[in-house]
């Protein structure tokens, strides 16, 4: 008994092939285009309808946060926060100004950042509180001023530190012995 071999209509190159040369899947949507077919539209559709329409909006978004960032960068705020955050880093480097081995809110000893809490006009840009990350992060974030040496409340998820001044905070960059 001969082998019935199924064939189906490609309306693109107007040809009758058999089944298995086209996608089962668009079998079932009903399109009538052949894997040979489907595979130059696909190329044809991204190469010239496709990629040209998202590379202009890439090219669209890099030209705006370019744009933005030029505008902000020439901010007067932004101009005298950058200037006090080197006039430290450079005072630290000469040796005028030294870095706290700890940090002055909870204690624990880590590298430390500078926070500028009193602002960076040119009369405090040196007048800073050296924070770990995690402090610093919490005292921007949640804009909450708390006393110096009031570590924050644990997670409740997180065990309570037995001794904070021994044990460095989580997200600490560096521990000194």
């Amino acid at each position: 008994m001969p082998e019935t071999i199924l064939v189906h209509f490609c309306t693109t190159c107007k040809q009758e092939k058999p089944i298995s040369e086209f996608y089962e899947s668009t079998l079932r949507v009903g399109s009538h285009r052949c894997k040979e077919c489907n595979r130059i539209y696909q190329r044809f559709y991204h190469n010239d309808v496709y990629y040209p329409k998202h590379k202009d909006r890439r090219r669209r978004r890099a030209r705006d946060k370019k744009t933005y960032d030029n505008e902000r960068n020439k901010r007067p705020d932004v101009l005298m926060k950058r200037h006090a955050r080197i006039s430290v880093i450079h005072a630290i480097e000469r040796g005028e100004m030294k870095r706290s081995p700890h940090c002055e809110r909870c204690g624990v000893i880590c590298k430390t950042n500078a926070h500028h809490h009193k602002g960076y006009e040119d009369e405090n840009r040196f007048d800073v509180q050296w924070l770990c990350s995690p402090c610093h992060y919490f005292i921007h974030r949640k804009n909450s001023y708390l006393p110096v040496n009031n570590p924050p409340k644990p997670l409740p998820n997180e065990p309570p530190k037995l001794d904070i001044k021994e044990s460095p905070k989580p997200g600490c960059d560096f521990v000194v012995p």
